[in-house]
């Protein structure tokens, strides 16, 4: 049996084909219109906003941190010295999952979690565009295995930064003090752009006393970076200003005889100018290495300084409160002449006890019967 096909009409397939590509081409056409408007609308009226936006995103302005003014004694011996250190550096901008990439640079920056604890600590004050230390110190092992893999890292680098540096070790630690890294409490109340970059502050001693002497100020330098936060040009730079320097009225070689005559053991020196009130040596032993604390001591070595029962953190020569004793009786004998108050021939009667007046306790005299009628030079001898 024969099928049977209508023939086709060409004329109607072609009006229909026809129609479909006006169609498509107006669909395209409309598409192409709006976005030449969107663009035109973005370059005609946001321009400034968007050029803004973007160089925002490539400039940066990148604190630099001044360095810490030295500390010298009265010759002119070094005390307190900065050396550089690398360091490796993470900028919240250019890092879109911190943890995750914490996590893969523990093994091969050897982060220990005190390291981990020290970085979640600063990047909760640190601002957007400032770059956090991840641990500071690194050695030619850290360098090598993560230059290997830097690529992998965009916001991670590696840094030179100053920190401090005593190169005398526990010599004079209890006068000069150290310091550390900046905490809460202190970021509260310091001025943040005058620190801006800065991890170290003065915690006890000079290093605190002196502060604002030492510390300097911080410069900035406006670079563009590319999108892995590498530096590609460095547009505009302005120095920091180096702290002040500090002369210290105190003589290191006094000082390294005081430290010797006491040998470690429990006690505190403290050597006077008596005409001018300069101190030339202060030694509270035992003492402790200030250098542990400028990048943030470990709870092993600080377990020990605290939990220690010779107290080398007890600054002996200022805090420490001892009796006098019988060596304070001169002083008080001259300054009496000095005021005329006696005389070398004032006598008086010794009980063997002295009483406050209106203070019934007796202090005793080492002699129970006391040592009767002396006068000035007599209460000197028998004393």
């Amino acid at each position: 049996m024969k099928q049977h096909f209508p023939l086709k009409n060409a004329q109607q397939e072609k009006r229909i084909y026809r129609s479909r590509v006006l169609i498509s081409m107006g669909i395209v056409i409309f598409f192409m219109l709006l976005l030449v408007s969107r663009y035109a609308y973005l370059q005609l009226f946001n321009f400034e906003s968007f050029t803004t936006a973007s160089d925002e995103n490539r400039i940066r302005l990148q604190p630099l941190p001044p360095a810490r003014g030295y500390i010298y004694d009265r010759n002119g011996v070094l005390l307190a010295d900065n050396y550089p250190v690398f360091t490796a550096t993470l900028s919240r901008a250019d890092v879109q999952d911190i943890d995750q990439t914490l996590e893969r640079l523990k093994p091969i920056l050897e982060l220990t979690e005190e390291d981990l604890e020290r970085f979640q600590t600063r990047i909760k004050t640190a601002r957007k565009t400032e770059r956090v230390s991840i641990k500071l110190n690194l050695n030619e092992n850290d360098i090598a295995r993560f230059s290997e893999v830097k690529y992998q890292f965009p916001g991670v680098n590696i840094e030179t930064q100053m920190t401090r540096y005593y190169p005398h070790g526990d010599l004079f630690a209890h006068v000069i003090g150290y310091v550390g890294r900046i905490n809460d409490k202190e970021l509260k109340a310091i001025d943040k752009d005058l620190y801006a970059g800065t991890n170290l502050i003065g915690k006890i001693g000079v290093e605190k006393s002196y502060e604002k002497l030492l510390h300097g100020v911080p410069g900035n330098e406006s670079v563009e970076a590319d999108a892995f936060g590498n530096v590609l040009r460095h547009l505009g730079r302005k120095d920091p200003v180096r702290g002040n320097d500090l002369f210290l009225s105190l003589d290191y070689g006094l000082q390294v005889v005081a430290s010797e005559q006491l040998a470690g053991r429990r006690g505190a020196i403290v050597a006077m100018n008596p005409k001018t009130g300069e101190i030339l040596a202060l030694v509270s032993s035992p003492s402790f290495n200030p250098n542990l604390f400028v990048t943030g001591i470990s709870t092993k070595d600080y377990s020990y300084l605290r939990d220690n029962l010779d107290q080398p953190l007890y600054n002996r020569a200022v805090q420490g409160t001892y009796p006098p004793g019988s060596t304070i009786k001169p002083m008080f004998g001259l300054g009496g002449l000095h005021y005329g108050l006696v005389d070398w021939d004032t006598a008086i009667s010794d009980p063997g006890y002295f009483t406050l007046p209106g203070d019934s306790h007796k202090f005793r005299d080492w002699k129970k019967s006391g040592h009767g009628v002396v006068n000035l030079h007599k209460s000197q001898v028998v004393s």
